[in-house]
């Protein structure tokens, strides 16, 4: 069964302002990557990345996303939030 979102919440999600940008710690090579596939799913992603960037703050970290070719908003989502 696919994991579907009441209205409301999805509402909320997309609504919600990016997270403000965090400064890096400066290092050519980051401790951790993490790697996020992605296709048409602009609600979980954007769940996905900001609990991410929210729960690694200051955390010397890279997030790579790799986008499937969606066409639901999350190519304009991910160049804003880059």
């Amino acid at each position: 069964h696919p994991t579907t979102l009441t209205p409301d919440t999805v509402a909320s999600v997309l609504g919600a302002p990016l997270p403000p940008a965090q400064s890096g710690s400066g290092a050519t090579t980051p401790a951790t990557s993490i790697v996020v596939v992605t296709h048409n799913n602009l609600v979980f992603t954007r769940l996905c990345l900001e609990s991410v960037i929210a729960n690694t703050a200051g955390s010397d970290i890279e997030i790579i996303v790799v986008d499937n070719a969606s066409v639901d908003m999350t190519d304009a989502y991910l160049e804003r939030l880059a």
